[in-house]
């Protein structure tokens, strides 16, 4: 299981790669505001919100989903969905490779909500997450 940090890091990489310049990417890490997400994307007019999350599993006990998803990370991630776009960005383990999922903040509770598919890799989850920008 890569580090979230590590998930935040190739999942930039791979957005610049697959977008060159049609694309700007924020890292967020402001310690000092609560409840901000980790990326901006702006790419096609519109910028999308994504909060990454790490998860030990691809199958995460609720109590685990609970814990990582911050009610005030929760609260700020629906409300900028709703003015807009943002999604949650969880990272999981599934038969040893990392992969990753795109959920919608109003589906939190329900960890997989856009699951990409089984035998997949980090890369084709990569040029599946553009489809969201």
């Amino acid at each position: 299981m890569w580090p979230e940090k590590k998930l935040v890091a190739k999942i930039i990489e791979g957005l610049r790669k697959r977008r060159g310049h049609s694309i700007e990417v924020f890292k967020h890490n402001d310690r000092i505001t609560r409840g901000i997400p980790d990326l901006s994307v702006t790419a096609y007019g519109r910028t999308t919100w994504f909060e990454v999350k790490q998860f030990t599993s691809e199958e995460p006990r609720p109590s685990e989903i609970k814990k990582k998803l911050e009610p005030l990370q929760l609260q700020r991630l629906k409300r900028l969905a709703d003015c807009g776009r943002a999604f949650y960005i969880c990272g999981y383990v599934e038969d040893g490779a990392q992969r990753f999922s795109v959920m919608s903040p109003a589906n939190a509770h329900r960890f997989g909500a856009f699951r990409f598919g089984k035998n997949r890799t980090i890369e084709q989850d990569l040029d599946l997450l553009t489809t969201f920008l």
